[in-house]
């Protein structure tokens, strides 16, 4: 009789946690009423913060058509209230766990930027490895594009940054969290790439809606258009563009105190990372007398750094061996003059050699005058020697020296 009695009781406990279980919706929310925010850009207007979020609204369909793209703005004293703003007004609730990249106005950069990475580190619920560059221009202006690449402008500009980011030369890609991770550190370095819109005369059909939300407190009230036809999508009218992200922004301390240009970005990433992908051009003689132009193209890569001290001075050494391929030339040279499978020349090694090292020197010059502690520096001094960290501090940007040490050679 107890057995009866205890099977009993725990078929009603059952039945109870089954109907309470199947009766919730979990705090779900309606797809229709979802916004799904797969880009987001940060501008400043004046006193107050402008969000502009672009939006790949879910439809409720079976049909194999793509996803409505809309990109909505708002404005507000804070980031916050300027993304709730987005919620209040529209009924769409915002969901930033798919968002993959942060873009940084231009007019943001006179100010802390580790305080925008600390928003979304610390406020909302936003994936740290999603990608953060700076933009020329408004972040806005670059999420209004179209571009012939993709029906929606930030999933083109990702593929810049998907692309290079573990391997690539000339873009230096940066995430949420290696940003924060640089201005918390001893060096409290940081860089972002700097995206550029470079028009084009390529054909795109592609179509976005735009809103803007206006602050409580703003003198004119909200506008709204569709398909590029308000002044809110004026940019929607401008040629398709592609974009160029090979520009560096170099940062100390969460402001901006300088930038690298293309060539300067691509030795930085050779000294410092397991690149797969770089090109750079040589002048040299080949193998016949011919001199020209040449396009190497580097298959393999080996580097190292590390801070010493010789005579109780900081030296920078770097050691970078590059094993490189001949792929092309300039127009008035033939094929057959230059090719030889690809393999360099003595003079075409020699040249290389001496190209790289004058960079990477020239290079480091830059960032030392930058402040900018991009080689970590601060952090490699503190690791190795606390108490000579204790002595010097930041002093060791300004009085560290360089040695570089490099060698070409053909690809095996």
């Amino acid at each position: 009789m107890n057995v009866f009695k205890r099977a009993k009781f725990i078929a009603i406990i059952f039945l109870i946690i089954f109907f309470f279980f199947f009766t919730n919706d979990f705090n779900t929310v309606n797809i229709e009423k979802t916004a799904l925010i797969v880009a987001l850009g940060i501008d400043k207007a004046e006193n107050e913060y402008e969000i502009t979020v672009q939006i790949a609204v879910p439809e409720a369909t079976d049909q194999s058509k793509a996803n409505a793209e809309s990109v909505i703005s708002a404005k507000s004293d804070t980031l916050y209230s300027a993304v709730e703003k987005i919620s209040e007004e529209t009924g769409w609730h915002p969901r930033l766990s798919f968002c993959n990249l942060v873009l940084i106005g231009e007019n943001m950069l006179s100010e802390n930027i580790i305080n925008v990475t600390d928003f979304f580190l610390r406020s909302y619920k936003i994936e740290d490895s999603a990608i953060i560059c700076a933009t020329e221009g408004s972040a806005k202006d670059v999420l209004l594009t179209t571009s012939p690449l993709d029906n929606i402008s930030s999933f083109a500009l990702t593929k810049i940054f998907v692309r290079e980011f573990d391997n690539a030369s000339a873009v230096v890609t940066s995430s949420i969290k290696n940003f924060a991770i640089g201005g918390y550190s001893k060096s409290k370095y940081g860089f972002l790439p700097y995206v550029k819109k470079v028009e084009t005369e390529d054909k795109t059909d592609v179509k976005a809606s735009a809103v803007i939300l206006n602050s409580p407190n703003s003198a004119t009230g909200g506008e709204s258009g569709s398909n590029g036809d308000s002044s809110s999508g004026a940019g929607k009218k401008d040629k398709p563009s592609v974009f160029d992200a090979t520009t560096t922004l170099l940062f100390h301390d969460g402001y901006c105190v300088g930038k690298l240009n293309k060539e300067e970005s691509l030795f930085y990433s050779l000294i410092t990372k397991q690149v797969s992908e770089a090109y750079f051009s040589i002048e040299a003689v080949d193998d016949s007398g011919n001199a020209g132009k040449y396009l190497v193209a580097v298959t393999d890569v080996k580097n190292k750094t590390k801070l010493t001290f010789e005579d109780s001075k900081p030296v920078f050494k770097g050691e970078l061996s590059l094993w490189l391929k001949v792929v092309d030339s300039n127009a008035t040279q033939d094929i057959k003059d230059y090719s030889n499978l690809g393999r360099l020349s003595k003079s075409m090694l020699s040249n290389a050699e001496k190209l790289v090292t004058e960079k990477l020197y020239s290079l480091f010059d830059k960032i030392k005058k930058s402040e900018c502690d991009l080689f970590e520096l601060t952090n490699s001094l503190y690791r190795i020697n606390p108490k000579k960290y204790y002595e010097m501090g930041d002093k060791i940007k300004k009085e560290t020296t360089a040695k570089f040490n490099v060698t070409c050679n053909n690809f095996s």
